[in-house]
């Protein structure tokens, strides 16, 4: 109980923050007690419910506890917020999940134009019908994997929850999870990125590494970068180093910040073969 209030009081503080790019602090603050307030509500009668209206925005997802989880991360901590010099950014969102990271961007710069990628079938067709449902202009989606290759990849499913948030095209990503496998279609990121792009965000479970490397040359086109970096169950030394170097040799700074909560920088050190998950946060300060 103790861990919610201050979960809660945090979200608080985030959501009346002068600095955030969604405003409307109080009519916010009541959307997000009523969305928290159903969560228990659902989860204690064991109810589900399959849709929601926030912030004039119609969601369809699979499971409410997913849905409020996303809510929370991406619209109340405003996890993926940057800045742009233009109303209309151009943003790749490689992971798009169900949608609420499109939500989010399009509602901060309506005339953005998005191109999202999610090989999971079951989230493409949520992540589908929610640009459907808000008519979103301007948004174009692939259902494939991003890859360092172009073909065929086995993608591993999380059997538990449709439309999960930790499906990945490693096994070693999924945790101990029971998984269920299938083949989807790949393609390289660097065949999408053909001029300047305000905001690269990639989320997809241990695959960053690859897809990093592979788009390096064209990385003098990217302006800013949300990049979840993950280490695998039993994997050792995952090569971050290598790939804050790239950052930095292509004129980025960034800032890391642990996403999970469980792991301190003790367990990091010391117990090298944990799973993690790391999120890094980019801006181009030259133009090498």
């Amino acid at each position: 109980m103790f861990n919610h209030i201050v979960i809660l009081r945090n979200d608080i503080k985030s959501i009346l923050s002068k600095n955030r790019v969604l405003k409307g602090n109080y009519s916010f603050l009541l959307t997000h007690l009523r969305i928290k307030f159903k969560q228990i509500f659902f989860k204690i009668l064991g109810i589900k419910k399959t849709k929601e209206k926030f912030l004039g925005i119609e969601f369809s997802f699979s499971d409410y506890g997913v849905f409020s989880h996303l809510w929370r991360e991406i619209f109340v901590t405003e996890s993926y917020a940057f800045s742009s010099d233009t109303d209309s950014p151009t943003i790749i969102d490689v992971g798009s999940n169900i949608g609420m990271s499109i939500c989010y961007f399009k509602k901060c710069y309506p005339k953005a134009k998005v191109i999202g990628f999610e090989p999971d079938p079951e989230s493409f067709s949520y992540l589908k019908k929610n640009i459907e449902l808000n008519k979103f202009s301007d948004v174009s989606i692939h259902n494939v994997a991003i890859s360092a290759n172009e073909g065929t990849l086995t993608f591993y499913q999380d059997k538990a929850v449709g439309a999960s948030l930790v499906n990945s095209l490693k096994s070693s990503a999924m945790h101990g999870k029971k998984t269920t496998s299938i083949n989807v279609p790949s393609r390289k990121l660097s065949g999408f990125i053909n001029g300047k792009v305000d905001l690269m965000k990639i989320d997809i479970e241990g695959a960053e590494y690859g897809v990093f490397q592979e788009i390096t040359g064209k990385l003098h086109n990217v302006h800013n970068i949300f990049l979840e970096v993950h280490q695998g169950e039993g994997i050792e030394n995952e090569p971050i180093g290598e790939l804050l170097k790239t950052l930095e040799d292509s004129g980025f700074r960034y800032a890391i910040t642990g996403s999970w909560g469980f792991l301190s920088h003790a367990d990091f050190i010391s117990s090298p073969s944990r799973p993690y998950a790391l999120m890094l946060d980019a801006k181009r300060y030259s133009h090498n």
